[in-house]
């Protein structure tokens, strides 16, 4: 049934939101996650805790936190994530805590998790569950797609450099040179390495998407080896709209209920073929926008398109990025490339 059939939690612990990229609290609240949150699902707003990805030095652990704070080192956050159970452990001893996630989120969650199954800390709650609504747990196309347009295009990078300006000063756009949407790249080595690694002992896992999610595609959503559903298309693009899907919703407090595992339906089977195709369509962006460079050139006759080709040739996107910031991704492992948390 739908949690708003009922005023009941779904069980006695914690429950910690954790938000996504672009997500801010600062000014204002713009995070879907904490808007249709926990408290969504029956848990009482005494037992609700927001992740800040500025600091848990605040108010029930949450310093408000800007739309850039969200472009950060994934692995950062986690330990941030840390010290915020860290605090709710101290308040509430032998507590067990559920992590909601959304997006990014679930990236830093499962972080969080991975780290500590490799090193047990005393001093954090245990997590009972993970749940996590259109997460990347595979990796997101269209930050893939940041590098095809460095270097298969020449005016790839100039548009890159605009949006990441824009998103610096507070557009409403992810920062595509930052570093968390460098790690959300399908052939990242964060990516990879969550691939070998797995939560901690006695954590459940439910993993959510939607169909219509062009950020985050639905066969993305889903983590291999754990329970997963797809649900109805929600809203218009779905990924944000996912969170306040009363079928989600319904999972999800299922699942937290420790309830018997939901039927399959038509959509946890078509709607991971659906996401492969648009994530297929999103890694052709690139090559879609060098043929268009190439037909804009042409319309300028001979001279045009030898310019464009010439540009090409030269590569001149790399030279582009390869001018930026010494970015995570690119560091060198400090012990043969199996855990980012030592970089």
């Amino acid at each position: 049934p739908p949690p708003g059939a009922t005023h009941a939690p779904p069980n006695e612990n914690i429950a910690v939101a954790v938000a996504g990229l672009g997500s801010q609290t600062s000014t204002r609240v713009d995070a879907a996650m904490y808007e249709h949150g926990p408290e969504a699902l029956g848990y009482p707003g005494r037992r609700v805790y927001r992740f800040s990805y500025r600091s848990p030095d605040g108010p029930r652990g949450h310093a408000p936190y800007t739309r850039t704070d969200t472009f950060g080192d994934i692995t950062i956050a986690a330990g941030r994530l840390a010290e915020l159970l860290a605090r709710i452990a101290r308040r509430h001893p032998g507590r067990a805590v559920d992590l909601i996630a959304h997006s990014q989120g679930g990236v830093v969650a499962r972080t969080f998790l991975s780290m500590s199954a490799r090193s047990w800390d005393p001093r954090l709650p245990r997590v009972e569950h993970l749940v996590t609504f259109a997460t990347p747990h595979s990796g997101a196309p269209l930050a893939g797609g940041v590098e095809g347009l460095d270097n298969e295009t020449f005016t790839g990078g100039f548009v890159l450099d605009g949006l990441s300006h824009w998103a610096r000063r507070g557009g409403p756009v992810p920062d595509p040179r930052s570093v968390a949407v460098s790690q959300l790249s399908p052939d990242s080595a964060l990516v990879n390495w969550m691939a070998t690694e797995d939560v901690s002992f006695g954590t459940r896992v439910l993993a959510l998407g939607t169909p219509n999610d062009l950020v985050v595609p639905a066969d993305r959503s889903l983590w291999r080896g754990k329970p997963g559903h797809i649900v109805p298309p929600a809203g218009i693009w779905g990924h944000d709209e996912i969170v306040a899907s009363p079928i989600a919703q319904a999972l999800a407090r299922n699942f937290l209920s420790d309830g018997a595992p939901a039927c399959s339906s038509g959509w946890d089977l078509w709607g991971p073929r659906v996401g492969r195709f648009v994530g297929w369509l999103e890694s052709k962006l690139s090559w879609a926008y060098a043929h268009a460079e190439k037909a804009l050139g042409g319309l300028f006759g001979p001279a045009g398109k030898v310019a464009v080709d010439t540009l090409h040739r030269a590569r001149a996107g790399r030279l582009i990025r390869s001018s930026k910031a010494y970015r995570w991704d690119e560091a060198e492992p400090a012990d043969g490339g199996q855990d980012p948390s030592t970089n």
